[in-house]
């Protein structure tokens, strides 16, 4: 679960704190006063962290502000379908 949290050392801006599925806990300036792009953000970093629970994505990692505007897309977990897996399987261990 992502928490936006406002700073006044930052001078008001929101921080969002969000964990990753590893454990590791992340904490992201928005640069941004107005609570409602502060809740893009919020809204983003759940939809990663669902997205790698899911096993869509590896892991969310720290937001950056392309990923939470659409610019850059994450990575996603390359899936091998059976087909695929049998002939790589069966290409490594040919005797050559």
């Amino acid at each position: 679960m992502a928490v936006l949290r406002r700073r006044s050392d930052l001078g008001g801006k929101f921080e969002l704190d969000y964990m990753d599925l590893d454990g590791r806990r992340y904490r992201v300036n928005t640069h941004t006063t107005d609570p409602k792009i502060a809740e893009v953000w919020r809204r983003k970093a759940e939809e990663q962290v669902s997205l790698a629970k899911l096993g869509v994505i590896q892991k969310v990692g720290r937001l950056t502000r392309e990923v939470v505007s659409g610019k850059t897309l994450p990575e996603q977990q390359k899936r091998l379908r059976v087909v695929d897996f049998q002939k790589e399987y069966l290409d490594r261990c040919a005797v050559k």
